[in-house]
């Protein structure tokens, strides 16, 4: 199942409509969640964690990680997850790693426009 699936159910299992939960996502639209729902729009990290706190779960359980993690490394998830500074520092971090990893690409694409 995939995450615009997740959130869906989990949308329909607290009774929310689209456009309540696009309300409490602080969205203009209800349209925004009907493209994730239905995996046409990507979301961000930073937009998982706050998925999860508005339908009350946890970020593994939307990324699917549940599934292949053991209990005590989902114990551990979901501490760092209720620690407001570390998730803060957490996402800060996977912010950056991935602006390097964009940074990365883009050179490797260039280096191989240039020996082509």
């Amino acid at each position: 199942m995939t995450i615009g699936r997740r959130i869906r159910r989990r949308r329909m299992e607290l009774g929310l409509s689209q456009v309540e939960l696009a309300e409490k996502m602080g969205y203009q639209s209800h349209g925004v969640i009907s493209l994730i729902e239905s995996d046409k729009r990507d979301i961000t990290w930073e937009n998982v964690c706050k998925y999860a706190k508005v339908l009350d779960c946890s970020p593994a359980y939307l990324m699917k990680w549940e599934d292949q993690i053991n209990d005590e490394d989902l114990e551990l998830l979901e501490e760092i997850y209720a620690d407001p500074i570390f998730r803060e520092k957490l996402m800060n971090y996977a912010s950056k790693l991935k602006e390097l990893l964009d940074a990365e690409k883009e050179l490797t694409d260039a280096e191989d426009a240039q020996t082509t």
